[in-house]
């Protein structure tokens, strides 16, 4: 129903925050780095309208990865969309999506409120979905290392020590490349 918000930030509450879109103000819960961006500040926040038993609540992204990787947490039994994104708000998507696939509750676990059942019932039922989806930079980065004789492997080994900071494939590489140089 709503995908998206551009508009200023009027206040900030706990775990939410308040976007002024044209004189109307819409309560988004957020986390992470939506939380640090300062009031007056203009946004774009992709977004989840749940719709309760009880009430209506907006969740708020920054990027549409954050919010595709929501999505499939939610669709997780006993995973609800506050406990979904505080998931998402203690670690970057990759590194989420990476311990899921590799079968690593431990990341997971870190999250207040996130016992080792549930995190080992989010990797059962999500590690097939999202093996096989990688954003088209990850996609290029494997393949390049890949054709430099690297297994699958340990290519995505190299990329989880690369920040989500850094977006240019070329850079994405040349630092994961760093990090199979220094292995022992």
């Amino acid at each position: 129903m709503i995908a998206s918000l551009h508009g200023t930030i009027r206040s900030k509450e706990l775990r939410a925050i308040v976007i002024d879109v044209g004189g109307v103000g819409f309560r988004v819960f957020v986390g992470g780095r939506l939380l640090e961006i300062p009031e007056g500040e203009i946004v774009d926040v992709f977004t989840f309208l749940h719709a309760g038993s009880d009430s209506m609540e907006l969740f708020g992204f920054s990027t549409p990865d954050e919010l595709g990787l929501f999505r499939s947490l939610i669709k997780v039994s006993g995973v609800g969309p506050k406990s979904a994104q505080s998931i998402l708000s203690q670690n970057p998507a990759n590194q989420v999506r990476q311990a899921i696939i590799d079968g690593d509750p431990a990341l997971i676990m870190h999250t207040p409120g996130v016992g080792k059942k549930t995190a080992e019932r989010i990797i059962l039922e999500l590690s097939g979905t999202l093996a096989q989806k990688n954003t088209p930079v990850e996609d290029e980065v494997f393949d390049a290392l890949e054709r430099l004789g690297y297994s699958r492997r340990e290519a995505q080994e190299a990329v989880r020590h690369v920040g989500v900071d850094v977006t240019d494939v070329r850079d994405r590489i040349r630092l994961a490349l760093r990090a199979l140089i220094k292995k022992p």
